[in-house]
């Protein structure tokens, strides 16, 4: 009597796992084509009669979205983040790039990436954007699904496709408004590590890092007010910690000369910052210039003056993040990549309505 054969068998033939196999028979997607053939060819040849008609791709050849579906998924960030910060605007970029595209939006949340390949078990979609988290140790092979990180800066470029924006650009034309505008003395108010050397930690130091760099080449002098623990999580919200901000603004109030333009490394502090610098007879605009980066519309309707903004293209980097994933869905083995969108500077001389260019 011959031997019934088994998806055990054909995944010991293919050189694959059991789910795998499974995944090919029930024309499941999300598996390459060069897996299909192995598979489809391991059942031939075990003379596998239950074979169904699966559409095996020739080489090269896109493979055509099954679902229609995308998933974001947040990672370790609460969902009331999306109406109140920067993050509202790249899910608002996503949401219009997959209108243009014929597509619908899985809106999920996870704790950790860890958690996320027991979600994306029920998850019927073509493909995954990630927001938020920490990437290290991941094995994205393992979801089975294209994947895009947005925005964060951890994310690796041979592991993931990856859309952020370019932070050292970010730097570069704060930096450069400085310069264009005559300051000899500046300062950097931010997150991380004041005296570090090496490699910077995040986008925040590298922020920090580029800034100085950039100044002290063209001669003016930079001072560094920034403190790890500038932003404190409190029930899963970022909030900032005004005795380490008071500390900083302390300093700078106590220098003489002062400088006379500053870099905020978010428009998150912005709000806080102004106050303390009032507080302390520093007025923003005319004691010290400010330029602050992310051009958040709630934020700036609040302060007066409004700085000069890095404006980071949130929304955009959430465009550019679905046309990745629509890129990777139809050629699956082709290379990661890491795409920085390249940010603008802009001044609100003319009023909040009115944003132009600052260089």
């Amino acid at each position: 009597m011959t031997k019934e054969v088994t998806m055990m068998d054909i995944a010991q033939r293919a050189g694959v796992s059991v789910s795998t196999v499974s995944l090919v028979v029930n024309r499941q997607p999300n598996v390459s084509a060069k897996m299909i053939r192995r598979v489809v060819t391991a059942m031939q040849e075990l003379n596998y009669h239950a074979i169904p008609k699966i559409e095996m791709p020739r080489p090269g050849q896109p493979r055509r979205r099954k679902t229609k579906r995308v998933a974001l998924y947040l990672i370790g960030l609460s969902r009331m983040i999306l109406t109140d910060s920067i993050f509202a605007e790249v899910v608002a970029g996503v949401r219009e790039a997959l209108r243009e595209n014929g597509l619908s939006l899985i809106l999920g949340d996870v704790p950790s990436v860890h958690q996320l390949s027991q979600e994306l078990a029920s998850c019927r979609c073509d493909g995954l954007l990630l927001l938020g988290g920490q990437m290290k140790d991941v094995v994205a092979s393992a979801w089975r699904m294209p994947c895009v990180r947005l925005m964060s800066g951890d994310a690796d470029a041979s592991m993931f496709d990856h859309v952020c924006v370019n932070e050292a650009a970010t730097a570069r034309l704060a930096a450069d408004y400085f310069l264009k505008k005559g300051h000899k003395y500046c300062a950097f108010l931010g997150r991380g590590r004041e005296g570090f050397t090496g490699e910077p930690h995040g986008v925040f130091e590298l922020r920090q890092q580029v800034f100085r760099q950039r100044l002290e080449r063209e001669g003016v002098k930079v001072d560094i007010f920034s403190d790890p623990d500038l932003v404190e999580v409190r029930d899963d919200i970022e909030l900032v910690n005004h005795a380490k901000l008071a500390q900083l603004i302390d300093r700078l109030e106590q220098m003489n000369p002062r400088p006379t333009g500053m870099m905020l490394y978010a428009d998150f502090i912005a709000v806080s910052a102004y106050q303390h610098l009032l507080e302390h007879g520093i007025r923003p605009g005319r004691d010290i210039e400010i330029v602050s980066c992310d051009n958040e519309k709630r934020v700036l309707s609040s302060l007066h003056p409004i700085p000069v903004e890095i404006d980071t293209q949130a929304f955009m980097i959430g465009k550019k993040g679905v046309e990745q994933l629509i890129a990777r869905i139809e050629n699956p083995s082709s290379p990661a990549v890491k795409l920085a969108v390249e940010p603008t500077i802009l001044t609100y001389e003319d009023g909040y309505h009115a944003p132009k260019s600052a260089l």
